[in-house]
């Protein structure tokens, strides 16, 4: 006579497998790659030029192309958050210019199982570069100071906005760290203009 495993068995066999094969939630939230704690603190700018008396900022989208977001990196252990921001803002958005020294405010967000906190500083732009290193991953964007909220989707932009707009439409003092974070010969032999003081 044949004997059949219980209804009981089978389901822990089944149910078993099943998280063997493609895992639950604990198991997912453990497999979460750490980054050692620096990554975790971040610097973006708000890159903004002035065109016919008019304030302009640029946008980037993320890698993936779904959203808008200032160009932003982890901040490196040998430089500044604001010549960091500067360098991300190169190889990002294709741009050079002069950080300002003061922060505009912080925002955070989750990645990496843990939380990032970003510092976001004004950046005059000087130069724009119309081929870049992350040109063929990532598209850029002019909006207006008050426009800029609509297209981002992150917490406190409003107040960051807010409070980096006196340093926008006035002349705050610059980081004397700030770098120029594309090599320059690029600029002056590849498609980059020059940002005049119109």
């Amino acid at each position: 006579m044949l004997a059949f495993p219980s209804k009981k068995t089978c389901a822990r066999l089944f149910y078993g497998r099943r998280k063997e094969k493609f895992g639950n939630g604990t198991m997912k939230k453990n497999r979460k790659k750490s980054r050692p704690g620096y990554y975790y603190d971040q610097s973006a700018v708000i890159p903004f030029l002035r065109r016919n008396g008019k304030i302009k900022i640029l946008l980037i989208t993320n890698r993936k192309r779904r959203k808008w977001i200032f160009p932003k990196g982890i901040i490196e252990t040998d430089m500044s958050p604001a010549a960091s921001a500067a360098k991300e803002a190169g190889e990002e958005a294709g741009i050079t210019g002069a950080v300002y020294e003061e922060c505009a405010g912080s925002y955070r967000y989750k990645k990496w199982g843990g939380v990032c906190t970003v510092q976001v500083f004004p950046m005059r732009i000087e130069k724009v570069l119309q081929d870049w290193p992350e040109s063929d991953i990532r598209d850029r964007i002019w909006v207006g100071v008050e426009e800029a909220k609509f297209f981002l989707d992150l917490p406190q932009i409003e107040e960051i906005i807010h409070r980096a707009a006196p340093l926008i439409y006035a002349n705050g003092k610059l980081h004397r760290n700030s770098v120029r974070c594309c090599d320059r010969e690029r600029i002056e032999k590849e498609g980059a203009y020059h940002v005049g003081k119109n």
